[in-house]
């Protein structure tokens, strides 16, 4: 029975899941990530910490599971999006802390892109590279690659394979860089913020033989067969391929997607599903999203920053003991998305 290691690394946590081929779950693992807010408006994580807990929950997975590295048949990665970092090309050696899809130091810039034609967002990564993760020059120098999304599964997939640069459609259209017509890189937005069409990673299709695990970092060498984003993923999961099928996911944020077919009717909302040739022939590849910026991430601060709570799930239970009427109110977050991206909210 083939057995699939499925890695989930958003931006609250990392998770670790085996199913067996009858979609039975064999283990399940999880940690949680630490974000840092060095300034207002600023939000951060660490690279290594990041891989450093995958590695520990892939490990305690195989352990529950009682499997080798050798007995997975495939690996799928599904990750945050819309993210930036930097690394070594050569050795793989963090060279920024990972700027989150959530900072908001980037939105004079990209206000400044929008006036020269370009529709860029605050949370997009195009925005992000002159005001975060170092200084372009310095990156130049080092001969780093520059993942254009924090691109989660481009660190997660060059690790685990020693150093393979691949990024998916969906999540590249995450990243305020892709190009939906010639479904690539955006070359126009590359010069406009200086950086090289080399620092970017090779779009692969979002399932297939994508790269291989080196034996020595997973313990065997076995297929990474899928990568896509965690919205388009959980899309894909809930099988809304039909016109208009919609789903909402709350995570860190709260997402609505539905599948727009392929009209970029709606591109200002549209991000791609998934790729050309899929091996199901979904009839929709693209979907529009309404986004509610802060979601789970009002529970945290609610536990890690005020210290209501002790464990996110009493939120349910002290939610109960409000009546409905007494209990409605709001407070700002740090920004708004839909109907109207504003990204200083709270001002």
């Amino acid at each position: 029975m083939a057995r699939v290691l499925a890695i989930d690394a958003g931006t609250t946590g990392v998770r670790a899941i085996i199913f067996a081929g009858d979609g039975s779950k064999l283990g399940h693992a999880y940690r949680e990530i630490r974000m840092f807010y060095p300034r207002p408006g600023w939000a951060e994580q660490g690279l290594a910490e990041i891989w450093h807990k995958t590695q520990a929950v892939v490990s305690e997975v195989l352990l529950q599971a009682q499997l080798a590295p050798s007995a997975i048949d495939a690996i799928g990665i599904t990750n945050q999006r819309s993210s930036i970092a930097a690394w070594e090309a050569r050795d793989l050696r963090p060279l920024s802390q990972l700027v989150s899809w959530q900072d908001l130091r980037a939105a004079d810039r990209a206000g400044e892109l929008q006036t020269r034609g370009f529709f860029v967002m605050p949370n997009v990564s195009v925005s992000k590279p002159n005001g975060s993760c170092a200084t372009l020059p310095r990156l130049q120098r080092s001969g780093c690659r520059y993942p254009t999304t924090w691109r989660m599964e481009t660190w997660l997939t060059a690790k685990l394979t020693g150093g393979a640069h691949l990024c998916d459609h969906a999540n590249a259209s995450a990243t305020g860089f892709y190009a939906y017509i010639e479904g690539n890189w955006d070359t126009a937005l590359l010069d406009a913020v200086g950086i090289s069409r080399e620092w970017m990673p090779q779009i692969v299709e979002c399932n297939g033989r994508l790269a291989i695990t080196d034996a020595d970092v997973f313990g065997a060498a076995v297929p990474i067969a899928a990568l896509c984003g965690d919205q388009q993923a959980s899309l894909f999961g809930m099988n809304c391929e039909a016109l208009g099928a919609t789903k909402c996911s709350y995570g860190t944020s709260a997402m609505v997607d539905a599948s727009s077919g392929k009209s970029l009717s709606s591109a200002a909302r549209a991000r791609t599903l998934w790729s050309p040739g899929d091996w199901r022939e979904m009839s929709a590849d693209l979907v529009c999203r309404g986004s509610v910026i802060t979601a789970g991430a009002a529970v945290q601060w609610l536990r890690d920053g005020l210290g209501l709570i002790r464990d996110a799930a009493q939120i349910g239970e002290l939610a109960s003991t409000v009546p409905i009427a007494a209990a409605c109110g709001w407070f700002p977050p740090s920004r708004l998305g839909t109907p109207f991206s504003k990204s200083r909210a709270r001002e």
